[in-house]
């Protein structure tokens, strides 16, 4: 009877296993079947499906080289299939057999993607989606495909304070898991051991000399703090990471400037040659900058990130060299009440690259009771392009609405980097119900799959009130607030002059 409870257990084990690594799969090869790399489907407003490849463990951490960490793997499953054994010919606690099988077939899952992955399926690409080869004829060898992840949830993306020093221009981001099914379990099943089976674990026999050098009460903690301080931004592996990429780009932009700087025959050529020597300084070629922008262009918020203190170095590098911070900060000062006022509401940095729901940024303002008849405004923002092929070229429109439906369209292009001034004139008759507008990335003529990409910052809709037209309300508060000054300014001339004649006396 013992021996066939103890097969029972097993058995049960096993199908644990079984179908964890089934729905592991299934949802790997849906997901590389029906996507394109980076491709993401919002699920619900906090829950995305992403399809990303990594090279590391769960949640793209690394070890070594990739076949290093798969053999890795390879042992650890093993040890983990011995040891699970072990427990159940020992009639350990069911949960604690549960939680071990979670973990075995999560570890085995990933084990199953380098293994046969690169065998079987073509290679990712962001044009198309992967599909079954023969077998042998895929894109990596044995033990060196890559692990599938998809899940993301931005609620668990976590950053660092503010406040806390960004060190070698590391982002803030501490943590930006995409997992997987395996990923999963085997955190369940590590957060369950450590929960309630920490007894169980105590035990663990790993050896005499380690036995007595770690406190076994303390082994819980010990794993826990492995397992979240190994964890680093899910960016992969053979993606430039964000330091090094953010110093790419100041160094291509302050390239480009230099480049742009003489006016010739040879500017694009120019362009070129010393977009070459940065990519050279870095030690990349072409091809992995561009495959990186593509990864980065399906995560615009990090590039975003990058981007906007790529743009707080070049502001920096221009006011060291005695350049003026320019009109476009020159208006931050004045609060939305006041006679000039920058009245934008909206995000401040924008990324647009010429690809659909991607190339446009539209925004809507609405008037309140600050605005009066006769106010004129200006849009402003600083741009940043790079381009490999087709003119540079960005469409700025603002529609201003009026009461009876009457509208106003401004339009402007934007074609060379720096400050960006779209100025929509007043209307003295009718009363502003709302400004429309919308910055939108054209292809530049060209509809070629390179690199083509705007970076827009410090966006800024001033609005300047007519003084000729206040009303009489208006000059008399005025009035008021010019009398109260002149009184307080009288009043203090006045007690200096008493301090002045103390002094004297």
């Amino acid at each position: 009877m013992a021996e066939r409870n103890i097969a029972k257990r097993g058995w049960t084990a096993a199908a644990i296993v079984a179908a964890i690594l089934i729905i592991d799969q299934v949802i790997k090869i849906w997901v590389k079947t029906h996507m394109t790399l980076h491709e993401q489907i919002e699920i619900l407003s906090w829950f995305r499906i992403v399809f990303i490849e990594n090279n590391g463990m769960a949640y793209g951490m690394e070890l070594g080289s990739k076949l290093v960490l798969s053999l890795f793997r390879v042992v650890a499953v093993g040890v983990l299939i011995y040891y699970m054994a072990g427990q159940v010919r020992n009639k350990a606690r069911w949960g604690y057999v549960i939680c071990l099988a979670m973990i075995t077939a999560g570890a085995a899952g990933n084990i199953f993607d380098s293994m046969f992955y690169g065998l079987i399926f073509n290679g990712s690409s962001e044009s198309y989606v992967s599909y079954f080869v023969p077998f042998g004829e895929g894109y990596a060898s044995f033990l060196t495909g890559k692990v599938v992840d998809m899940f993301y949830f931005p609620l668990f993306s976590f950053t660092w304070p503010e406040w806390v020093p960004v060190v070698g221009g590391q982002p803030h981001v501490f943590f930006s898991p995409v997992f997987n099914f395996a990923d999963a379990a085997i955190s369940v099943g590590v957060v369950a051991m450590l929960l309630f089976y920490r007894k169980e674990i105590g035990e663990i026999s790993i050896g005499k000399a380690v036995d007595k050098a770690v406190d076994k009460k303390s082994l819980p903690f010990i794993l826990l703090l492995m397992m979240v301080g190994a964890c680093k931004p899910s960016v992969p592996s053979e993606v430039i990471q964000p330091s090094d990429m953010e110093d790419i780009l100041y160094d291509y932009h302050v390239a480009q400037a230099m480049a742009n700087n003489v006016v010739d025959d040879r500017r694009d050529f120019r362009r070129n040659l010393y977009y070459q020597a940065v990519l050279k300084k870095y030690g990349i070629s072409e091809a992995e900058f561009d495959s990186s922008l593509v990864y980065y262009y399906s995560h615009i918020d990090r590039l975003k990130d990058i981007y906007g203190r790529v743009n707080e170095r070049l502001s920096d590098e221009a006011r060291g060299l005695g350049a003026s911070v320019g009109d476009i900060r020159h208006y931050s000062q004045y609060t939305a009440t006041g006679d000039t006022a920058n009245i934008w509401a909206g995000a401040s940095d924008v990324l647009l690259i010429p690809r659909p729901t991607k190339n446009r940024y539209d925004f809507t303002v609405k008037a309140d009771t600050t605005f009066r008849r006769g106010d004129t405004f200006m849009f402003q923002f600083m741009s940043e392009y790079i381009f490999q092929n087709g003119m540079r070229d960005a469409v700025v429109c603002i529609a201003s609405h009026y009461e009876g439906d009457s509208i106003i369209q401004t339009v402007s292009h934007v074609s060379t980097p720096g400050i960006a001034q779209v100025r929509v004139p007043a209307c003295y008759g009718l009363d502003l119900k709302e400004l429309k507008g919308y910055i939108y990335l054209t292809t530049g003529g060209d509809d070629s799959d390179t690199r083509k990409m705007m970076f827009v910052s410090d966006i800024q809709l001033i609005r300047f009130h007519d003084k000729r037209l206040m009303n009489e309300a208006e000059r008399k508060d005025t009035l008021a607030t010019d009398s109260i000054q002149r009184a307080a300014d009288s009043a203090g001339r006045t007690a200096d002059d008493a301090r002045r004649r103390d002094g004297a006396g």
